[in-house]
């Protein structure tokens, strides 16, 4: 891990704010005239910046809500970069061990 950090992610106490779980890419309530809390939308996906991951159960909101997610890496310095490629391997490495049975929930193919 770097120990340096540019000034969109250092979190004053010498470490990224990079990962972190969070509100996902929205338009703020507050830039189309509604109140600031409780009225934001979700962003099109096709304007999600790379360095987010939508949440398997929160980050693909049909109803217009704002996707939640982790924000993987500082798009300026790469901070949090090296965490999330370590994650993914482990993710990785979770899947191709698991047995087919446990893939699919134990279903019983015939």
């Amino acid at each position: 891990m770097s120990d340096v950090f540019c000034e969109l992610c250092h979190d004053g106490d010498g470490h990224s704010v990079f990962p972190h779980y969070g509100v996902g890419p929205h338009i703020c309530g507050w830039r189309t005239g509604k109140p600031a809390i409780g009225h934001s939308v979700g962003a099109p996906k096709a304007q999600w910046p790379e360095n987010f991951i939508p949440d398997a159960e929160y980050g693909d909101q049909d109803d217009g809500r704002p996707p939640l997610g982790v924000w993987t890496h500082c798009l300026e310095c790469g901070a949090g970069m090296q965490e999330h490629r370590e994650v993914q391997a482990q993710i990785a490495a979770s899947k191709a061990a698991a047995s087919p049975s446990q893939l699919d929930g134990g279903a019983q193919h015939g």
